[in-house]
């Protein structure tokens, strides 16, 4: 039934602690990821020196990277987000899994060694613990997130990520901030 009288009141949000105003969202997928908390590649860098890992080889070329910070203040994390149109990678630094998640067997990928979450609740995504056999307490979370692959190629996908890992410095500088650029507002409109 419609009213007959639509209200001409113009629209408001309630004001209260958990409704917040938020302008810019990095991402469309993980909007929880605030413009506020992004950094470029260069910075991030130069905040962690010789610790951050990046892929070399994504799962889609033309997939677009958003650095952000997860925590807030100086013991805030380093995160990776790279989104495409039917995957998308988080690469979380300092990854712990809780005690109630069951790791997988060791697995090889090059020069880094990974066991995945077991867990039937991630659906289309593989979780990796990511880590150098000499240095097993420092580790990386690998998530992919895949819902269109069937699962054979979605583990391929994640080791030949894996495998590409490679520390964010000066020499691979250049060639990973192609991924991190602008995203093209005029993609899907035509002239």
């Amino acid at each position: 039934m419609l009213d007959a009288a639509p209200d001409t009141a113009p629209f408001t949000l309630p004001s209260g602690p958990e409704i917040s105003r938020q302008l810019g969202l990095g991402s469309v997928r993980f909007p929880f990821v605030r413009a506020n908390t992004q950094l470029t590649l260069d910075a991030a860098a130069q905040r962690v020196p010789d610790q951050l890992l990046a892929p070399l080889q994504l799962p889609d070329a033309a997939m677009r990277g958003v650095v952000f910070e997860n925590g807030g203040g100086e013991q805030s994390d380093i995160v990776l987000l790279y989104e495409g149109e039917f995957q998308d990678v988080l690469l979380l630094q300092n990854f712990h899994p809780r005690g109630n998640q069951q790791l997988g067997d060791e697995q090889t990928a090059g020069e880094f060694r990974y066991r995945l979450l077991n867990s039937r609740g991630f659906g289309a995504s593989l979780v990796a613990m990511v880590y150098r056999p000499e240095t097993p307490d420092i580790t990386l979370g690998v998530i992919l997130n895949d819902v269109l692959s069937p699962a054979a190629q979605r583990q391929s996908r994640l080791e030949a990520l894996i495998r590409s890992l490679t520390p964010v410095n000066d020499t691979s500088l250049p060639q990973l901030r192609q991924h991190f650029r602008a995203p093209d507002y005029t993609a899907g409109h035509s002239q």
